[in-house]
């Protein structure tokens, strides 16, 4: 794997193959409720009045459970493609075929993403890397429904322009593509801000202390922190 080259990644999300739940919790709260109606119209003795009634409530169960698996099957299928690459060399950044040369850089912001991002963050993401025609939820009762975490690269350039791209780590050997990008940015001396889950860090260091900050201002000649 080329480690000038970093994956840009989309996820498309589209209708899943319908798994219905087991048709044995029908069969199952079918056969109880026929037992217990027939318990109360021919079993007649007062004592078991009180036993029937539960019998026929519990019989109700299977049914709650059959429509519980049934409403929380899944619903959508997730799709992960490799949609471009970003490279870099001396004198530019390369995203497929747009030539950025370092010289005209402003700034460039990642926010990267280790864990699950939260409800807040996620609209600025999905709508660069997440292609989700029918709207399916991507929380569920607070559980991220995704099966990638997206990060995200903002490069900024000295006519306004702004090129955005998205990807994913989800191995060590993208994790140090990734870092060996940070370092050819702040090695080039680039306007370098970096986000890691929602805090401001350096190569994912976060809760740094102001002399570690002042330290690394003055080691990449950044103008500011955040």
């Amino acid at each position: 794997m080329n480690t000038n080259s970093l994956e840009l990644n989309k996820t498309i999300i589209t209708s899943a193959d319908f798994d219905e739940p087991s048709i044995y919790w029908l069969i199952t709260f079918s056969v109880m409720l026929i037992i217990s109606i027939l318990s109360i119209f021919l079993i007649d003795n007062k004592d078991y009045d009180a036993l029937m009634i539960c019998f026929f409530v519990v019989s109700f169960i299977p049914l709650i459970i059959y429509f519980f698996l049934y409403f929380e099957s899944n619903e959508m299928k997730q799709i992960h493609e490799v949609i471009g690459t970003l490279d870099y060399d001396n004198h530019s950044i390369n995203i497929d075929d747009k030539i950025i040369l370092l010289s005209d850089i402003k700034e460039i912001k990642l926010h990267h993403n280790d864990h699950p991002v939260n409800t807040l963050s996620l609209p600025i993401i999905s709508n660069l890397v997440i292609d989700n025609p029918d709207g399916f939820p991507l929380f569920r009762r607070g559980e991220y429904l995704l099966e990638k975490t997206y990060s995200k690269l903002s490069i900024s350039t000295n006519t306004d322009k702004k090129y955005e791209v998205g990807f994913y780590i989800d191995t060590m050997v993208k994790e140090k593509i990734l870092l060996n990008f940070i370092d050819y940015c702040y090695l080039n001396e680039v306007q370098f801000i970096e986000f890691t889950n929602g805090k401001r860090s350096y190569r994912f260091k976060t809760n740094l202390k102001y002399d570690e900050i002042q330290e690394v201002k003055k080691k990449h000649s950044l103008k500011k922190w955040i």
